[in-house]
């Protein structure tokens, strides 16, 4: 929480960039646990003073109280002979406390530094902030790559000369891809990288498309809201109800940009993974219009879309999690599962949108 507050404080940590460090910290700290696998060691490292959740040191008070080195807690069958194991009235020793007084001091020092640059309720300081935001991660991005931003007035103007739905969804995308024009890079960098990939290493290539993909699109549905148009979005033909459809479809539509590629090579060699990658595409983008609407923020579905990419890269077996295919573990079943969870998330959005009408 307060490495939480820490980020929201300093100016170049308060947008995406910010978001995923974060992200980052927080499965490096939970990492901290991988060390006790394959044989829990007594000993208590230094490093064990980072796990911030404590589960590390939960296990190193359970090992105390059992022989050998690999045990589990759960999961198991009963075994009526086996000896019962009785844990005394105080179980955490003297060096794990003092371990865990340590962390909690530790997960305390970022508040001393958000206190030099909290500016939440403090209007001088938001004023600063503005000054200072040039200075964010994406938005350096931003500037280095304005001049991609050129090759996008094509379709601004194929768009202007069909102006019927499909014109708005071009216009949309452009306009999408003009707030972030790096992307037009991403997105050439990924198809090339799955024209020359072997086959064997498309699903690596789907994996990081799809992760720069996710962060993109987290707040395609909460811009306007960011922006204060919602009105002006309203009164456009067809209201909030076209607009929520919109940001489904451009986030569709760059989706199917950046593995369009991995796509149609697929469709040649394993039709399967090709559906998954079309079906959980269109479950992800009707979670982040329905969630970014709901919420009226990117971050939720992107906190969301982080945790599920590290734990599906961390179970690759389980047919439930690999929503996009990259870990050839998606069925037909679960293909479908997803793509009727996304008629069912577009449809609570739209049901959302009317009601707060």
């Amino acid at each position: 929480m307060s490495l939480a507050i820490l980020f929201d404080s300093i100016p170049v940590l308060m947008g995406k960039s910010g978001d995923v460090l974060y992200f980052i910290l927080w499965v490096a700290q939970t990492s901290i646990l991988a060390q006790l696998s394959g044989g829990v060691q007594s000993a208590i490292s230094l490093v064990f003073m980072f796990d911030f959740n404590g589960l590390s040191a939960a296990v190193l008070c359970f090992k105390s109280f059992v022989s050998g080195n690999n045990f589990a807690i759960g999961g198991g069958t009963f075994d009526a002979k086996l000896a019962p194991l009785t844990l005394p009235m105080y179980i955490w020793p003297a060096k794990l406390i003092m371990m865990r007084a340590l962390t909690a001091l530790i997960a305390l020092l970022p508040l001393l530094l958000a206190a030099l640059c909290f500016h939440r309720y403090s209007p001088d300081r938001l004023k600063a902030t503005r000054v200072t935001e040039r200075r964010n991660l994406l938005a350096t991005l931003h500037v280095w790559s304005r001049p991609l931003s050129r090759q996008l007035t094509p379709l601004y103007v194929w768009a202007a000369q069909h102006p019927g739905r499909l014109g708005q969804v071009l216009a949309e995308v452009a306009l999408s891809l003009n707030c972030a024009p790096f992307m037009l890079l991403v997105i050439a960098v990924t198809m090339l990288a799955a024209g020359v990939a072997p086959a064997n290493e498309l699903a690596t290539v789907s994996l990081w498309s799809a992760a720069a993909w996710g962060i993109f699109v987290s707040d395609l549905a909460s811009r306007h809201v960011q922006a204060g148009i919602v009105p002006l979005v309203e009164s456009v033909h067809g209201g909030s109800d076209r607009a929520y459809l919109r940001t489904w479809m451009v986030s569709v539509t760059v989706g199917l940009l950046m593995v369009g590629v991995a796509l149609f090579r697929l469709c040649l060699s394993s039709p399967l993974f090709a559906l998954a990658l079309v079906c959980g595409m269109l479950f992800l983008s009707a979670l982040a219009s329905c969630v970014g609407t709901m919420t009226r923020t990117g971050r939720s579905f992107l906190t969301m879309f982080l945790v599920w990419l590290y734990i599906s890269t961390q179970a690759p077996n389980i047919a439930q999690l690999d929503v996009l295919g990259f870990n050839r573990a998606a069925t037909m079943g679960t293909s479908l599962m997803f793509a009727s969870i996304a008629v069912a998330a577009l449809l609570a959005g739209l049901v959302w949108n009317r009601r707060r009408a």
